[in-house]
């Protein structure tokens, strides 16, 4: 499974600090749970590629779920569409972040959890095609 953790920079690596959300951040902390890896990626960098939205740069990077202290009602809707999961946590620290997500720890957002936005029938915002 990979993560994806919005993070406060690319220099200092698991002590990084986890951001509320991905709009506050420039770079993406990338832990892949099966091989107890993580990485760090510039979203500026990953944009170049022709990826512009969120959802279509997770879905390149094979992302299925998503770590925040804290996300809009809107970002929560998007991921939900997009079988993205997503977890809340309460610390700022992104060592222990990781920590509570392989001990069980951390807070699923499920759908009872979610305030969807009313956007009518055709709100295209939530799917992505791009990345097969």
């Amino acid at each position: 499974m990979r993560l994806a953790i919005p993070v406060s920079g690319c220099h200092d690596h698991l002590n990084e600090t986890v951001m509320n959300s991905f709009t506050d951040t420039d770079y993406l902390g990338i832990y892949d749970s099966d091989t107890d890896s993580f990485e760090i990626v510039s979203s500026s960098e990953l944009q170049k590629n022709g990826s512009s939205s969120i959802v279509d740069i997770f879905a390149c990077l094979k992302i299925t779920s998503v770590i925040s202290n804290s996300l809009q009602p809107r970002a929560y809707y998007l991921f939900y569409c997009n079988d993205i999961q997503v977890y809340t946590s309460d610390t700022s620290s992104l060592k222990e972040c990781i920590q509570k997500y392989k001990n069980n720890s951390l807070s699923v957002i499920t759908e009872e959890n979610i305030v969807f936005p009313t956007c009518g029938d055709s709100c295209d915002s939530c799917s992505s095609a791009s990345c097969g």
